[in-house]
């Protein structure tokens, strides 16, 4: 699995993921949820949002002489809700969302571990931001470029 297969196999995985997505006991319906992903602007009139980065930290060659690669990142994932809305909405969002992630293969050679807590600002412009990291693997070989 080389690099864009893995951003798109995450991208499908989180599509879906929204697409069903609900929690009536705070008024979210099944695909109405916003997801914004790196470099996209953040969602505006909404009460609550997921925002997603995939960031890639180190890529070593597997041996001397080949051009397959490993490399290691994490997917960061974020859940936004109005400050002083509490913390439950955004658990529950990013639990279910890392879920979908959590120590599975998601492709040939791509694999997430276990997540690990981020550590918020207090208050972020008036939101209260809460996030998970799950760090990956991905074995890109020198098959999958061609």
């Amino acid at each position: 699995m080389n690099v864009e297969q893995f951003r798109s196999a995450i991208s499908t995985r989180i599509q879906a993921w929204a697409a069903q997505y609900a929690d009536l006991e705070v008024g979210i319906a099944a695909g109405s949820l916003p997801v914004a992903y790196e470099n996209t602007p953040q969602p505006e009139g909404v009460p609550v949002w997921v925002d997603v980065q995939l960031r890639f930290y180190s890529g070593n060659l597997m041996g001397p002489g080949r051009k397959d690669t490993r490399y290691t990142g994490v997917l960061a994932l974020s859940a936004y809700i109005k400050d002083g809305e509490g913390t439950r909405v955004t658990d529950r969002i990013l639990g279910s969302l890392s879920a979908q992630f959590r120590s599975k293969r998601i492709g040939p050679g791509a694999w997430f571990k276990a997540p690990e807590p981020t550590i918020p600002p207090p208050e972020f412009f008036g939101w209260h931001k809460a996030g998970v990291m799950l760090p990956f693997v991905l074995d890109e070989k020198e098959s999958d470029l061609l």
